[in-house]
């Protein structure tokens, strides 16, 4: 299943609502990456502006708007909220990119997070992501995902991944095989702890998070993703 779900743009409310049902998508005219929740009917957002995304030095802002607690109306504030916008995508971001106000919305809380540029995953910044010049001394996650990025592997392997449901694991076999979806790779590496990169004898880069997911490529410096 692809997890990395690109669009171009929201046009209308249909469109948010098919956003609710996904894990997260990210939307190509805004360069943000968009998070609905659905809690007891009330909705709340999250849009991960990815402008800034792998400047080094640089943060890339998390926008959350929620139903306040103190909330008199029986409506959805977020949905109202997004209503008065007519939907439109481009006008929300006016108003978080701008500042938003919680006194401009009495029933909404707006709160921000800032995350490093670089522990920020962006579909569209990819070429940001410089290449390798040459065989690394010691890998770390960087020099992964910039070998991944551009592409510089004979082959990407996920050589096993385990859950406690040891049946189903074993029925698929563990997810062994060769692994297509490079962008969902460099997506679990850039944003998720645990993970240890280190070259075998056999000049074989070991990917690994935890105990519970082994992978594994041969850098090819010079190869190009076609």
């Amino acid at each position: 299943m692809n997890t990395i779900i690109i669009i171009d743009e929201l046009n209308g409310p249909a469109d948010w609502e098919v956003v609710l049902e996904k894990r997260a998508v990210w939307i190509r005219s805004q360069e943000i990456r968009l998070l609905i929740s659905n809690n007891a009917n009330q909705w709340g957002i999250r849009i991960q502006d990815l402008q800034e995304a792998y400047h080094r030095g640089a943060q890339c802002i998390e926008h959350v708007l929620t139903a306040s607690l103190y909330c008199k109306s029986n409506d959805n504030p977020v949905k109202v909220f997004l209503k008065k916008l007519h939907w439109r995508l481009d006008l929300v971001m006016e108003f978080v990119r701008a500042g938003f106000g919680p006194s401009n919305h009495e029933d909404l809380v707006y709160q921000t997070t800032a995350h490093d540029s670089w522990s920020t995953f962006s579909p569209f910044h990819l070429n940001r992501l410089p290449r390798l010049k040459r065989e690394p001394s010691r890998w770390t996650k960087r020099e992964a995902i910039r070998a991944i990025a551009n592409g510089q592997y004979s082959w990407l392997r996920c050589d096993g991944r385990y859950t406690d449901d040891y049946y189903e694991d074993d029925q698929q076999n563990y997810r062994r095989g060769d692994i297509s979806n490079w962008m969902e790779m460099v997506e679990k590496i850039l944003t998720g702890d645990g993970w240890r990169v280190y070259e075998d004898e056999e000049k074989r880069i070991h990917i690994c998070c935890h105990h519970f997911d082994y992978n594994s490529m041969k850098l090819d410096i010079d190869a190009v993703r076609e």
